[in-house]
């Protein structure tokens, strides 16, 4: 099996980047930057601006669909340059790539199927190969271009390469329309929240309170009224330390062990039906030392406050220094009170400094 480099021009054609334009006429359209690289080796066109561009471009250096763009200005402190995206256009606009990018296009078609061709320089950039290649001049990373050139590229037969574009980006595209489903489930859920919260179940008239409107019959109290702030008095420490009681199942319970990262864990999208801690331990030590079921927990330091993040206990557990929890008292329902909380940001209770904190 032969590889072919980048730089073979009976293979591969270089398509140059461009930017406003200085001379005219020119002519508005759609411009892809670094922002528009989503980081699976696609593209993300939420968010493509329009340019006024010089028409003598539009000939030479339109993109066509199976381009694959390459990054060569940008990165970041920790984001290597380098990034490979195939262009797939979505609907009939006009698209050119921006002046931090340089295009590739296949010549031998027979030879090369683009979406593989994308998909392994992508992997390349994963497995951290422009890393090497990179020179950093006023904070931006430059990709050393003749040297990026000079990557072969394994010549797979072609049917093999369609077969592996074609279920890579199959993939990727089943998990992109799951990630959309998701958005607009939590959208319709969130209208549908807010509009049970001001007008109740049944469409009734409503009242100014100094948390907005809400139905005529419901009433205001301070959250301390209602539920408890706690932490926990046993400490994640001690939790990781402790034994398994021996008592018989009836006189045990579950205990977790909680982070914020267990937040992150799927499944735990809602109720925290797993962590990376769990005990089993002496009902009578976890009513004194524990947070009970449905206590509503999320982060209390540190930058985690800001992707404010609830979670709702279905089991008796610890805290980890940077959680804090809300236990709801008798009077209101755990999981009506952590809908509640679904509305209220947690940046507006952080206190400024180094380490964000919330104020309790």
């Amino acid at each position: 099996m032969k590889s072919v480099p980048l730089n073979d021009t009976s293979n591969f054609e270089l398509i140059s980047g461009l930017w406003k334009g200085a001379r005219g006429p020119l002519k508005s359209t759609r411009v892809l930057r670094s922002t528009n690289f989503a980081g699976d080796g696609m593209l993300d066109f939420d968010d493509v601006v329009e340019l006024e561009v010089e028409n003598r471009h539009f000939a030479s250096r339109q993109l066509q669909p199976g381009d694959i763009i390459i990054e060569c200005s940008g990165g970041g402190p920790k984001q290597p340059v380098g990034r490979a995206a195939l262009f797939v256009p979505f609907d009939d606009h006009m698209y050119f790539s921006s002046n931090f990018t340089t295009t590739i296009r296949i010549q031998d078609q027979p030879l090369f199927n683009p979406g593989y061709i994308a998909l392994y320089l992508h992997a390349l950039y994963l497995d951290g190969a422009t890393e090497t290649l990179q020179r950093a001049t006023t904070g931006i990373r430059n990709l050393d271009w003749r040297e990026y050139l000079r990557i072969e590229v394994p010549a797979h037969p072609l049917q093999e390469q369609q077969s592996l574009a074609r279920l890579i980006i199959g993939v990727r595209t089943a998990y992109r329309n799951e990630q959309h489903l998701s958005q607009t489930f939590m959208a319709l859920k969130r209208s549908a929240l807010s509009s049970i919260f001001t007008h109740g179940l049944r469409g009734e008239a409503q009242k100014d309170t100094e948390i907005g409107p809400m139905p005529i019959d419901w009433t205001v109290e301070r959250l301390d009224a209602c539920a408890r702030v706690v932490s926990t008095r046993m400490s994640y420490t001690e939790l990781e330390v402790a034994e398994n009681t021996t008592e018989t199942p009836e006189n045990a319970v579950r205990v977790i062990g909680i982070k914020v990262s267990d937040m992150n864990h799927a499944g735990n999208e809602t109720v925290l039906v797993r962590t990376a801690l769990e005990k089993a331990l002496d009902a009578t030590q976890a009513t004194h030392q524990c947070a009970p079921p449905g206590t509503i927990v999320f982060p209390k330091r540190g930058a985690a406050i800001a992707t404010n993040k609830k979670r709702l206990t279905d089991t008796w557990s610890v805290f980890d220094p940077n959680v804090i929890g809300v236990v709801p008292g008798g009077s209101i329902n755990p999981r009506f009170l952590f809908q509640w909380f679904q509305f209220f940001d947690l940046k507006g209770i952080t206190e400024s400094g180094p380490t964000p904190q919330l104020n309790k």
